[in-house]
Formats: C-alpha cells, sequence, structure tokens
C-alpha cells in the first residue's frame, strides 16, 4: 500500500559512479505531489462536524485527489512511472524506483535525483518538469550524508 524509495545500494552505487565519472546531480524536489495524482477508486467522506448540507439531509463528499490517504504515495509513484515510461524512461529490474535513458534518476518519495554525463540534458529534463509541476531545485546535503563527499561545482 504505501509509495516504494529507493533501495541504500542503489543510491551508493549511483553515488559512486557519479563520483568516478564526473557526473553531474540534480535533486528535484515535486512541490504538493501527491494531489496531482487521480485518485484510483470513488472514495467518499461523510460531512464533518459542524458543516450541514443545504437541505438538512445526510451528505457524504465524493474525494478527487489521494492527499491523506495511507494509498497517497504508491498512486503517486505509479502516476509517475507512467509518466516516465511515456517519456521513453526504462525502469530498472532491481530496483523500481530507478528509471534511466540519457540520464540516471531514482525516487526517494517526492524527491527525484538525477544523475548523467551532461549538465545541459539534465536542465532539459529539470525544465520540461517544471512546465508540468511545481518544483524546487538544489542539493540537500543532509540527504547525501553518510553516503560519500560531493565536490562542489
Amino acid at each position: 500500500m504505501y509509495a516504494p524509495i529507493v533501495m541504500w545500494y542503489a543510491i551508493r552505487l549511483l553515488f559512486t559512479l557519479l563520483l568516478l565519472n564526473k557526473c553531474f546531480l540534480r535533486q528535484i524536489d515535486l512541490v504538493l505531489s501527491y494531489p496531482q495524482a487521480d485518485i484510483e477508486f470513488a472514495t467518499y467522506m461523510r460531512l464533518p462536524h459542524g458543516v450541514t448540507s443545504t437541505n438538512g439531509k445526510s451528505k457524504v463528499l465524493k474525494l478527487l485527489k489521494i492527499y491523506g490517504q495511507k494509498q497517497a504515495g504508491r498512486v503517486f509513484f505509479l502516476y509517475l512511472k507512467e509518466k516516465l515510461e511515456k517519456s521513453k524512461y526504462v525502469q530498472l529490474e532491481i530496483d523500481e524506483c530507478v528509471f534511466y535513458k540519457d540520464n540516471v534518476m531514482f525516487f526517494y518519495v517526492d524527491d527525484r535525483i538525477m544523475i548523467g554525463p551532461d549538465d545541459e540534458k539534465i536542465n532539459q529534463e529539470s525544465n520540461a518538469l517544471s512546465k508540468e509541476y511545481k518544483i524546487e531545485e538544489g542539493l540537500d546535503r543532509r540527504f547525501i550524508r553518510g553516503l560519500c563527499e560531493l565536490p562542489e561545482r
């Protein structure tokens, strides 16, 4: 029911390849990611206490997005996977959160990290993402602490 996350051995391997091959790295946070995916099946909730319907009858609300539900992470991951496969990314067989094309991309909940030899291709991918989602870019070094020391670029 929960969101798959990248395995630590894959993160360590990708960072090792990054350092050995002098690749570029970009961390992207998809802001408000879960509400972007549609709900899997019809889900209803009772009106909250203190809220009444206009005709006084008991009513329910139909939920349109998945935020706050325990399957939200998994549904959002499946939504991203479908989008990536349409963009010709290939999912790694041994870790379902790693995808590759020109760059390697992996997910940790709603954080996306891209690693590749060409910074311009990473910029193009990042720009394409920013047209579809609200994103925040940067490198949270706390995420990487204990894995490796990244050189400043």
